[in-house]
């Protein structure tokens, strides 16, 4: 008992803390073990961790097993006082007393997202890159396939990139009128509309922000650019939305034509000038080359 009082500065760190004893009864349990389990320690304190207190599995009711710890990492459940199951990761550390013999054990744990099989990594995975509102990939997505897709034998063919923003200006506005739902509904018509009248098959469109979306093309004439634009300005404005009839959406669409190898973070820029210089074009539309390097 000298040594767990010894332990105090355990209280000072963020892992949960517990330790048990040869026969499996909790001896000490940290600040963070309490805030992590819902339980304050003298409600654990003499209760063996087997006590519906760390389980193996989250269907059966199978405890964990503690037989000759090492030096260890393992992924468990941890029961909360609300009787639900937290995912945790412990790492077991065996204490040695002067003999050398091992009497206590630490568990020191965190919660985790506990993975059980490989289609929940994959959906794990796929929910990291896409929209969950439109389906659209997100601009996570785009930031790490961008490079890749811009060295792919369609697109150098053309040498050339032709590059979007096409923003609904007044989402506030239908969303302070018509209500949330209006504006999600809103989003997804338009989500819809971009990917129908995707030009290629390489083309990406992705939603860069709440009100923003991101247009990849292989176009490498100014006029397609502009042709392209003017015809979903025009799709995008004139959409409806079941249930809200005198729903309208105001469109601004940016756009920029970039030699291959062209610095994505320039892209980007350039992107956002031309859309800033759409609200002052007449037209709703900016578009402009990009000088090659």
């Amino acid at each position: 008992m000298d040594m767990i009082k010894n332990l105090a500065f355990l209280d000072y760190l963020f892992d949960g803390i517990y330790l048990v004893d040869k026969e499996g009864t909790i001896l000490f349990a940290n600040h963070s073990a309490e805030k992590i389990s819902g339980h304050i320690a003298t409600e654990i304190v003499g209760h063996k961790y087997s006590d519906d207190i760390l389980q193996e599995d989250s269907n059966k009711k199978e405890p964990f097993c503690l037989s000759n710890p090492i030096l260890s990492e393992k992924a468990v459940y941890l029961r909360h006082k609300d009787n639900s199951l937290i995912p945790i990761s412990i790492r077991l550390i065996p204490l040695l007393n002067d003999e050398g013999l091992n009497n206590v054990t630490l568990i020191a744990f965190t919660k985790t997202i506990f993975i059980e099989n490989m289609n929940q990594v994959k959906d794990l995975a796929r929910k990291a890159f896409i929209d969950t509102l439109t389906g659209l990939p997100n601009k996570e997505y785009l930031d790490s396939k961008l490079k890749s897709l811009l060295t792919s034998t369609e697109i150098q063919n053309n040498n050339t990139l032709g590059l979007f923003f096409v923003k609904l200006d007044n989402l506030k506005q239908i969303n302070d009128i018509h209500g949330t739902l209006a504006g999600d509904m809103t989003l997804k018509a338009i989500a819809k509309n971009l990917f129908d009248n995707k030009q290629h098959p390489n083309n990406i469109i992705c939603r860069w922000d709440s009100s923003l979306f991101f247009v990849l093309t292989n176009f490498d004439k100014k006029f397609l650019m502009l042709n392209w634009a003017s015809k979903i300005k025009n799709v995008l404005q004139e959409l409806t939305v079941p249930g809200y009839n005198n729903l309208s959406t105001t469109i601004y669409i940016s756009g920029v034509i970039s030699p291959l190898g062209e610095n994505l973070d320039n892209l980007y820029v350039a992107l956002d000038e031309e859309l800033k210089n759409s609200y002052q074009s007449g037209s709703n539309i900016s578009i402009r080359d990009l000088p090659t390097t």
